[in-house]
């Protein structure tokens, strides 16, 4: 979801500028006063500025209204778009999403300048929903092609795949789970159908991992992509960890013996690691997903804690 700002701005600040000193020289040359289309020039500058701000103000019903003025009224003015791209934004923003695509579309369909950024927004509505292989399809053929920004349609397939694979592993829970519960009647129960049952919870457990990774990625794009102050403090876990540590003792088959220590202290996102009492290196990425495992079981065990205070 996004207002432009700068470039936008600009762009009508300097388009009114050329209006009024054209105005003002005709005006000043047949001594008369100011034409009107300068007075709808500075009009349409300055509601649209108050538009914005309240925008990045979170109040999108008022610069909706705004917004739907100025492209109703002053449509002969609004050459980028801004007025008409800004209906659809606070629409998106209050979670109207079909009359959001509707206002963009009808937003092409007067300015067909504004046909790339308006497919971009339109990617983005179909990125909220849910994810099918027409727009996987879509976005790798967008890959392939020469006139594409390569960095931004390769970020927005990422996403649509991950998204993808969320239903994916999603409904492979719910066959095993259905393999499992369709049994021969008459039968005991086998320890296949154990494990079947067994499987669909891990499933499941991997499903819940993925969604959470999928709403990170989209939190994350949303703090970069609009004004929101103090947005990237947010505190999403229940529990603070405050110190960690962790001990595994591992036997190897030719009978050796590795013991692990595993460390971290409040406000740092390193893990300390020993192994046999000497410190172990770990790549970045091991880190990261050593931290990803560890995150998950603390909410196991805050979950289960919470529970037998109940």
């Amino acid at each position: 979801m996004r207002i432009p700002k700068n470039t936008s701005h600009r762009s009508l600040l300097r388009a009114a500028g050329w209006a009024l000193l054209a105005a003002c020289l005709t005006s000043l040359a047949w001594g008369q006063e100011a034409p009107e289309p300068v007075d709808r020039s500075f009009y349409f500058i300055e509601r649209s500025t108050e538009a914005t701000e309240l925008f990045n103000a979170k109040r999108v019903q008022e610069a909706l209204a705004i917004f739907q003025e100025l492209a109703a009224n002053y449509a002969d003015l609004d050459d980028e778009g801004y007025a008409a791209l800004g209906v659809g934004d606070c629409l998106l923003g209050l979670g109207d999403v079909e009359a959001a695509r509707a206002a963009y579309v009808q937003a092409k369909s007067t300015r067909p300048n504004l046909q790339a950024v308006v497919d971009e927004r339109l990617i983005e509505l179909e990125l909220k929903g849910e994810v099918g292989e027409e727009l996987i399809a879509r976005l790798r053929a967008m890959v392939q092609s020469p006139d594409t920004d390569r960095h931004a349609v390769q970020w927005r397939l990422g996403r649509a795949l991950q998204k993808r694979a969320v239903s994916l592993v999603q409904e492979a829970a719910r066959a095993f789970r259905a393999a499992a519960e369709a049994q021969t009647p008459g039968c005991t129960p086998s320890a296949r159908i154990s494990w079947l049952a067994g499987h669909a919870v891990i499933l499941d457990e991997l499903g819940q991992d993925l969604l959470k990774i999928v709403d990170q990625v989209e939190r994350s794009l949303e703090l970069h992509t609009r004004d929101s102050r103090g947005a990237a403090g947010e505190q999403t876990q229940e529990w603070v960890l405050e110190r960690e540590k962790s001990e595994y003792l591992v036997r190897t088959r030719d009978g050796g013996r590795l013991e692990f220590q595993v460390r971290q202290e409040a406000g740092s996102c390193e893990f300390q690691v020993q192994v046999n009492g000497k410190p172990l290196e770990l790549t970045a990425e091991e880190s990261r997903s050593l931290q990803r495992y560890q995150d998950r079981i603390n909410e196991l065990l805050n979950k289960a804690a919470s529970r037998a205070k109940q």
